[in-house]
């Protein structure tokens, strides 16, 4: 499965710079590929939820919403969105 994952990821890599080199007539369009979430070591034992050993604990859905928030970051300087939600940590999740 991590073979295939590896696979698939690096077509998805080509396929977007192939599908960007031919929108640059179009400078309002441009497609993103990101490997961070790939990136995240879920073999980390306190990213895994203690009572059931499956989904994510807190620190494990903070880890992954900082990887989602740096792989967004080139679509917002795209975008022109302020550099300031940029420098913006993803909220932490907490719980009651």
């Amino acid at each position: 499965m991590a073979r295939l994952a590896v696979m698939l990821n690096h077509e998805m890599q080509s396929l977007v710079a192939e599908l960007n080199g031919e929108l640059r007539g179009s400078p309002s369009i441009r497609l993103e590929y990101s490997d961070e979430l790939t990136k995240v070591d879920f073999g980390r034992v306190e990213l895994i939820n203690t009572i059931d050993a499956y989904h994510f604990s807190i620190k494990g859905h903070t880890t992954v919403a900082e990887a989602a928030w740096k792989a967004i970051g080139p679509s917002f300087r795209f975008l022109g969105i302020n550099r300031v939600a940029l420098n913006r940590r993803p909220p932490v999740i907490t719980t009651r």
